[in-house]
């Protein structure tokens, strides 16, 4: 089942079997045809190949679509995954990393399972960049990523976006007003990231934001526990922030011990969000000072986000901040059958927002911090028109 190979050792077939051979890598031949010599290559990949060291995974890239990793080994380059790859460990090894960031996707189809990804003691590199094709100027970006059954340990730098899993998506572009300078975005014609799936993982003791997720389409988030991170900046330390989603599912997830807010989608954008049945047991965690001037959540959903649901989550604070945010003209929120819990505010509703049926708030507080007196009129008639199906508890 491993494709292990019973007799000789390696060592002992030198005299047999070249590297290549044993790689399944047939070497080129020539072939005769009437009047003419054309040579021609024949190169077999193997179903699979099994690697035992950083230099043989290093190696094997590109030689096979399936890599199985057979017990730990240490990486001390960043891997450039090539398209149509899966790498999976067996039994659980643990790769630990010596370089600025473990792996390196650009490409199609390429799948991550089954092993635990950690620094090298005083190392500060991230774990996996998922990057737009070649460089961040391409138009082209990669699709079908998945990441499944990890365990990301102590994985993160300690500079902005320096996650466990950082998603790229975005470029940079020139705004339209005084002074102009370059803030991300995408070029124009330049496709989103799509069909990223990051299920069944662990992410504990992360010194940054676990998961930063930019311009992506067609996002599944699920079945993922998050255990304690933190920031050493007042932008980092959540478990997952994310901007620029385009059909996005949050969905089944357990948070434990966020150092800021636990989900945090920035608009730019974003439509089509759905987040549910998440248990998030504790958030703010982190130093007071690093979160003086910040206004932390269970979730937050802001800046012109469109179409999205929230509900039947357990959402449980650290005594303050809200339960669940959407602010700065954002529409279209169904914001429904949610548990909330040890914060200063349950739902907080800020410029133009929509509507809220269907919470369930324990030790919660209602705010509506709008704009103008008749929005603050207007909000309270809605909150009064669907007091019945409120439950506080």
């Amino acid at each position: 089942y491993l494709g292990i190979v019973t007799g000789p050792t390696i060592e002992e077939r030198d005299e047999i079997i070249t590297e290549e051979e044993y790689l399944g890598i047939t070497p080129s031949v020539d072939v005769e045809e009437e009047g003419t010599t054309e040579r021609e290559i024949e190169t077999f990949r193997p179903p699979f190949i099994m690697v035992t060291s950083g230099d043989e995974l290093k190696f094997a890239l590109g030689k096979s679509n399936i890599i199985n990793i057979i017990g730990n080994i240490t990486l001390d380059e960043f891997l450039y995954i090539p398209g149509n790859t899966t790498i999976r460990g067996i039994n659980n090894p643990t790769i630990e990393s010596t370089a600025g960031a473990a792996f390196n996707i650009r490409e199609d189809n390429i799948t991550l399972v089954g092993f635990t990804l950690k620094n090298a003691e005083g190392n500060n590199g991230y774990g996996i960049e998922i990057g737009r094709k070649n460089s961040r100027n391409n138009l082209e970006a990669p699709k079908n990523i998945t990441i499944d059954r990890i365990t990301f340990d102590g994985i993160a730098g300690k500079t902005d976006k320096a996650a466990a899993i950082n998603v790229s998506g975005y470029q940079f572009i020139n705004t339209l007003i005084e002074p102009i300078k370059q803030v991300p975005g995408l070029i124009e014609g330049a496709s989103l990231i799509k069909n990223v799936t990051i299920t069944n993982n662990v992410f504990k003791n992360i010194p940054n934001t676990a998961l930063e997720i930019w311009n992506v389409e067609n996002l599944t988030l699920s079945s993922n526990i998050f255990e304690t991170t933190r920031g050493t900046h007042v932008t980092r330390g959540n478990a997952i922030r994310a901007n620029s989603l385009l059909n996005a599912k949050f969905t089944s997830n357990t948070f434990r011990d966020i150092g800021r807010s636990v989900i945090e989608v920035t608009g730019n954008g974003t439509e089509g969000v759905l987040v549910e049945d998440n248990k998030i047991e504790s958030f703010g965690r982190q130093p007071l000072q690093l979160l003086a001037g910040q206004f932390v959540s269970g979730v937050t959903i802001v800046q012109g986000a469109n179409k999205i649901t929230i509900k039947d989550n357990i959402i449980s604070g650290n005594g303050f901040g809200g339960g669940v945010e959407m602010a700065q003209n954002s529409s279209d929120f169904l914001i429904e059958n949610n548990i909330i819990s040890n914060v200063s505010i349950g739902v907080s509703i800020a410029a133009f927002s929509d509507t809220f049926p269907n919470v369930v708030f324990s030790l919660a507080l209602l705010q509506f911090p709008l704009f103008s007196p008749a929005k603050s009129a207007k909000a309270a008639l809605k909150l009064a028109s669907i007091f019945g199906v409120l439950n506080i508890i």
